[in-house]
């Protein structure tokens, strides 16, 4: 996608984020998450629920409130859905 100049936003960010948490790659998916952060596009609620539903399927509950945490910290309040 960059090498056509395309720069990805935060839904292709998002949809690969949970395509790998999905499938248990929590690896790719941190690695995901830091390129998205280090080139200033700003997670949202979704990014945070893929990272912590995938953490949590593997029994990471550590890295689940990690998330979690740092959801809180920016000012995102959980809802019904978390």
């Amino acid at each position: 996608m960059e090498s056509q100049s395309l720069v990805p936003d935060v839904l292709t960010y998002i949809l690969l984020l949970y395509g790998f948490c999905q499938h248990g790659k929590m690896q790719d998916a941190e690695h995901i998450f830091r390129k998205m952060t280090q080139r200033d596009v700003k997670p949202d609620k979704s990014t945070y629920t893929s990272l912590m539903d995938g953490y949590v399927a593997q029994d990471n509950l550590k890295e689940a409130f990690r998330y979690h945490d740092e959801m809180l910290q920016i000012g995102f309040v959980p809802d019904d859905n978390f």
